[in-house]
């Protein structure tokens, strides 16, 4: 049997598979593609905000898993790479579920109607910032020509912000803080002066011919490069800031949507008379981030791609369109197939349609401090180096939940050094009959040590 392991280092050997996705799959955190990161970088994973440690990457041809959920992008990943998950049990009032476990990307089951099936193990997003200050000064050129270098962190900057990424955008000479708006957004107009009035010199407004369109242009270019910075330059690269995704203070992020929903939000009602918000973006990033966003407001925001790119109809023409990602949620919670966990610290989201695919090329990993990143808002597991030091020691493999067993129960860790360090201190025979036992023996972990020492 060939060894999972042994080909971690070599990125020339594809004839042996470690769990791997490809190289554009974007991370939340320092919110970049996974082939971008470096150690020392951050991303997502279970417990927060976690540190890369070390960056993994490995030509590879052949079979890749493709995971439709409800509610989720589609991701493509390798079929040894664990996902936790948890299963659902039909019970006599309702369904439950199992307790969360990993399970191999190629082992899942599909929740079809009337029949048991996997959901993968979405968590919210921890909060980090406290702040209630903007620091302004390296968007500072000239510090004798400037009287701003900070901004309250309020809900009515909040709200600018949001409004910005929607419709907002920075003049690429002047720098100047800019609105594409509707000349019929009155109020919208009136709110953003008065909001902009102390730190701006002026804001005037331009009307745009023959359409409905007009322009708010804010004359501060330090404001300019600092909500480009924040929030992104260009529709595609929106971002939420993580002061903002992240604070403690969920008003500022309630006020952030409700800028941004202003923009690029919309309400609807289905014939079922269920009223349902939409928003949409060409920003990938964007779109996991509103996700995160409102998980952290206890709601379920979907995504699915509104349209490929590629060649569209518009108004007689073909236009070249980047894909584009619907947001959505129903206002009444009940109806929604995604479920939430009992901590209410998690979401659990069926997995639809299981695809295998055929990919030739680079595909990457990281390992992180708590040995799980986020793919779409899922969690998914990096658990190679305490495997492979255990393997190297023993001969033996050990699975997710048995290493849990052995931080958790037997040396009471409190992070992965601690894990090393107990190790180290034990010789290749003591550590193999603590490997036999962990075998034989493991009692249920909860959900926060399951993954956090998997």
């Amino acid at each position: 049997m060939s060894d999972p392991f042994s080909s971690r280092y070599n990125p020339n050997e594809s004839g042996r598979e470690h769990s791997c996705v490809k190289g554009d799959t974007i991370l939340l955190g320092d919110n970049m593609a996974i082939q971008d990161l470096s150690e020392g970088d951050h991303v997502l994973g279970f417990s927060g905000e976690v540190k890369v440690l070390e960056k993994m990457v490995r030509r590879y041809d052949g079979e890749m898993i493709r995971i439709h959920g409800s509610g989720i992008l589609p991701f493509d990943i390798t079929p040894d790479h664990p996902l936790y998950v948890v299963r659902s049990r039909t019970l006599r009032r309702g369904m439950g579920f199992s307790n969360p476990s990993w399970r191999k990307s190629v082992e899942l089951k599909p929740k079809l109607k009337w029949s048991n099936g996997d959901y993968l193990v979405m968590p919210i997003a921890k909060e980090v910032y406290t702040i209630d200050n903007l620091d302004l000064s390296p968007f500072v050129l000239d510090v004798h020509q400037t009287r701003i270098f900070s901004l309250p962190l309020n809900e009515d900057i909040a709200w600018l912000l949001g409004i910005y990424t929607a419709e907002g955008f920075c003049h690429p000479k002047s720098r100047m803080l800019s609105f594409a708006l509707n000349n019929k957004e009155k109020d919208v107009i009136d709110k953003i002066t008065k909001i902009v009035s102390p730190f701006s010199k002026s804001s005037r407004v331009f009307v745009q011919k023959h359409t409905e369109g007009i322009t708010l242009d804010v004359r501060s270019a330090i404001l300019g490069r600092a909500f480009s910075s924040w929030c992104g330059k260009g529709a595609a690269n929106k971002k939420i800031p993580d002061f903002i995704l992240f604070h403690q203070n969920t008003n500022l992020l309630k006020a952030f949507l409700g800028g941004y929903t202003v923009g690029d939000g919309s309400h609807k009602v289905t014939s079922a008379n269920r009223k349902i918000k939409t928003m949409c973006t060409v920003s990938k990033l964007l779109a996991l981030q509103l996700q995160q966003a409102y998980a952290r407001l206890n709601i379920f925001a979907n995504i699915n791609i509104h349209h490929k790119a590629g060649p569209h109809l518009i108004s007689g023409g073909s236009v070249n369109q980047a894909e584009a990602y619907d947001i959505w949620f129903v206002e009444n919670p009940q109806f929604t197939h995604v479920k939430r966990s009992k901590t209410g610290e998690m979401f659990y989201i069926p997995v639809r349609q299981i695809e295998k695919i055929h990919f030739e090329g680079q595909v990457h990993n990281v390992e992180t401090s708590d040995h799980t990143y986020l793919v779409n808002n899922v969690i998914v597991s990096n658990c190679f180096g305490k495997i492979k030091a255990i393997r190297e020691r023993t001969g033996l493999i050990l699975t997710h939940d048995e290493i849990s067993y052995i931080c958790v129960y037997l040396w009471h860790c409190t992070d992965a050094a601690d894990f090393y360090r107990h190790m180290d201190s034990m010789s290749d025979s003591e550590l193999k009959k603590l490997c036999e036992k962990a075998k034989l023996f493991r009692p249920k972990l909860s959900v926060y040590e399951n993954v956090l020492y998997a």
